[in-house]
C-alpha cells in the first residue's frame, strides 16, 4: 500500500517515497483526493451566497485564442523556507527555532536543480521530530476517539486537502502504538508522522483531466496562491473558499489575493520574493578587501539589504506607487553608516526616510546593496553589473563564455586595467565581442559608483567617462534609468517574476502568451503591485496544467 508507507514514520520508507515522488511522480495516485462538486471546468458552480459562477473553459491544443498551460501536472517540493513556514503554521511560530534554520533573506527564487537526497530527507524528518516534541499541538485528548477527531482536522490542514478514512486509519495505528506510553505521546507521534509525510512536503498540482488539460481543484488552487504570496499554507479564509468551491471562480481568486496582500506579513514575503528574484541575498556573500574598504562590515551589509527592503516596501505598499517607481524614486531609508556612504548627514533615527541626490541616485539600480553585491573584492565589475541590468529587464540570457577562454579571462582580470579598458579588450575579441556588446555598456553606465556603491566622478585621478557607454545615447546612469522607467520592460519583467515564482517556471519570459494574457489592457508603467498580482495570480496559468507524459 503506497499511501500507508508514505505516511508512516520509517526513515527509509520516507526517503524512498520522497525520492520517487520528486523524480518519477510515483505516488501521485496515492494522494489523489476525491473530486469536488464543480471541478469540471465547464461547470457552473454554486457560490456560498447562493449565486453562481462559470468556471472558464480550459485551453485546448487546437484553440489559438487562449494560452495553453506551460507547466505539467506535478508534485512540487516545498522549499526549505516553505517547509519551515508550513510547519510553524501548524504548530506555532516558536515551534522550531535556531540559527541554522532557513532565513527569508537567503531564500532561492527558483528550486531548479534541488535534489531530494539523504541530507534533505534527514533534515526535514528532524524538523518534524523536534517540532512535534518541542511544541506539541494543544488537543486535550485522553482517548482514541478524541485523538482521531483531532488528527482528521490536523492532517487535512497539514496536507492541504481532504483526507480519507484509510489515511486516518494508518495514523491511528501510529497513535495506538505510541499511546501505550500516554495518549499525549500517541498524538505527538502521529503528528510527527504527518509532518514527515510526502503529502506535507509536496504541493499537489494534479487536478482532473479534460480535453488534454488538467484543471486544478480548489484545494490545489488554494495552495498555489498561498505559497506564491506567503511561502506558507492557506489561512482559514482561503481554506474555506477551497472547501466550498468558490475558489474555482477567478473573481474569487482575485478577491483572495487582494485580501492576502492587505496583510503586512504577506507584503513582507512578496517584497522578499522580488529581492530573491534580483539575487539580493548574494550581498551577504560579497567580500571586500579590508585594507581598501574597512567600512564594509556585516553591519553595513545588513543595513544595505534593509535599505532596499524598506525602499521596495515603501514604493509598493506604503505609497501604492506604480511598480516603475522602483527604478525612478529618490526616496530611501538610511542609518548612520549608510548616510556616510551616501554623503548625507547622520539621521536622527535609524532608517529615517531621506531624499537622495537626484543627479546621483535613482531607485533600485543605484542602491548601495546592488552596487556592492555586483563588485569584486577590490574593484567594480562591468560584466556583473551589465548582466544584472539585463536580468532586471528580463532581456534574453547570454551564453556563458566557452571553456577555452577561461585562462584568457583570468589573465584579463589580473591585469592592471580599468574596467573600461577591460571592456575594450573584450570588444576587440571576435569570440567575446558579440555577447559583451549587449552587456558591458550597461555596466559602464554604472562606473560612477565604486565597489561599495559610493558615488564618484574619478578613479585614480582619472575622470570616469560614462556618456560614451552607448555612443552618447545617455548622459549617465540616472538618465538611462529615467528612460527605462518610462518604458514597458521593467513592469513586464516584474509581472513575469511574480508568475514565475508561483509556477516555479524559470523559463517564463515577458514575450510569452501567458504573461501577455494576464497583462492584457494594462499600462506597465502605471501598474501598481496589487493590480499586477491580482492579474497574474487569477490568470489561467495558475489554474491549469499540461498532462504529464
Amino acid at each position: 500500500m503506497v499511501r500507508k508507507r508514505a505516511l508512516f514514520l520509517g526513515r527509509r520508507e520516507a526517503f524512498a517515497l520522497l525520492f520517487l515522488g520528486a523524480c518519477q511522480g510515483g505516488f501521485v495516485d496515492a494522494i489523489q483526493p476525491p473530486l469536488q462538486a464543480g471541478d469540471s471546468p465547464d461547470d457552473v458552480i454554486v457560490l456560498p451566497d447562493g449565486g453562481t459562477a462559470v468556471v472558464p473553459k480550459p485551453p485546448t491544443a487546437g484553440d489559438k485564442s487562449v494560452c495553453a498551460p506551460r507547466v505539467e501536472s506535478r508534485l512540487a517540493l516545498l522549499s526549505d523556507l516553505q517547509q519551515l513556514t508550513a510547519l510553524r503554521a501548524m504548530l506555532g511560530e516558536d515551534a522550531l527555532t535556531g540559527d541554522d534554520l532557513p532565513q527569508a533573506q537567503l531564500k532561492p527564487f527558483m528550486q531548479k536543480g534541488t535534489v531530494v537526497n539523504t541530507s534533505l530527507v534527514h533534515t526535514r524528518n528532524e524538523w518534524a521530530r523536534m517540532a512535534s516534541e518541542g511544541k506539541p499541538p494543544q488537543h486535550g485528548c485522553s482517548d482514541a476517539g478524541c485523538a482521531e477527531k483531532f488528527l482528521r482536522t490536523f492532517t487535512a490542514r497539514a496536507f492541504r486537502r481532504p483526507v480519507d478514512d484509510e489515511e486516518i486509519k494508518d495514523l491511528m495505528e501510529v497513535y495506538t502504538l505510541a499511546a501505550q506510553v500516554s495518549p499525549a505521546h500517541g498524538v505527538q507521534r502521529a503528528v510527527e508522522a504527518v509532518l514527515a509525510a510526502p503529502s506535507f512536503a509536496f504541493r499537489r498540482e494534479i487536478g482532473s483531466s479534460k480535453d488534454g488539460v488538467r484543471a486544478l481543484d480548489a484545494y490545489e488552487l488554494a495552495s498555489v496562491l498561498s505559497f506564491a504570496v506567503s511561502d506558507g499554507p492557506p489561512d482559514d479564509e482561503l481554506w474555506a473558499a477551497a472547501a466550498d468551491g468558490s475558489l474555482l471562480d477567478p473573481a474569487e481568486r482575485k478577491q483572495q489575493v487582494t485580501r492576502l496582500l492587505a496583510q503586512e506579513s504577506v507584503r513582507e514575503t512578496v517584497t522578499g520574493t522580488l529581492l530573491a528574484a534580483w539575487g539580493l541575498g548574494n550581498l551577504f556573500g560579497a567580500a571586500k578587501d579590508p585594507t581598501l574598504f574597512p567600512s564594509f562590515t556585516p553591519q553595513l551589509m545588513a543595513s544595505m539589504y534593509h535599505e532596499t527592503e524598506m525602499m521596495v516596501s515603501d514604493v509598493l505598499w506604503t505609497r501604492g506607487a506604480p511598480v516603475s517607481e522602483l527604478l525612478s524614486t529618490n526616496r530611501s531609508f538610511v542609518d548612520a553608516p549608510l548616510a556616510a556612504l551616501y554623503g548625507l548627514p547622520a539621521p536622527k533615527a535609524a532608517f529615517s526616510p531621506v531624499e537622495l541626490p537626484a543627479t546621483q541616485r535613482s531607485g533600485l539600480l543605484t542602491q548601495a546593496s546592488v552596487l556592492a553585491m555586483l563588485s569584486r573584492s577590490d574593484t567594480t565589475s562591468v560584466v556583473a553589473r551589465g548582466l544584472f541590468v539585463r536580468g532586471l529587464l528580463c532581456m534574453a540570457k547570454t551564453p556563458s563564455p566557452p571553456e577555452s577562454l577561461t585562462d584568457a579571462i583570468s589573465d584579463l582580470l589580473k591585469q592592471d586595467l580599468s574596467e573600461r579598458e577591460r571592456a575594450a579588450v573584450r570588444a576587440q575579441n571576435p569570440t567575446c565581442g558579440g555577447c559583451h556588446a549587449g552587456i558591458d555598456p550597461y555596466g559602464l553606465l554604472l562606473e560612477s559608483y565604486d565597489p561599495l556603491g559610493r558615488y564618484r566622478t574619478s578613479k585614480d585621478d582619472e575622470p570616469i567617462e560614462v556618456k560614451g557607454a552607448f555612443a552618447g545615447t545617455y548622459e549617465g546612469a540616472t538618465d538611462f534609468i529615467a528612460q527605462v522607467a518610462e518604458a514597458d520592460d521593467f513592469g513586464h519583467c516584474v509581472a513575469t517574476r511574480v508568475l514565475s515564482y508561483a509556477l516555479q517556471d524559470d523559463a517564463l519570459a515577458p514575450k510569452d502568451c501567458q504573461v501577455k494574457e494576464a497583462l492584457d489592457g494594462a499600462d506597465p508603467t502605471a501598474l501598481e503591485m496589487d493590480d499586477l498580482m491580482q492579474r497574474m495570480l487569477s490568470s489561467p496559468s495558475i489554474a491549469y496544467r499540461k498532462e504529464a507524459p
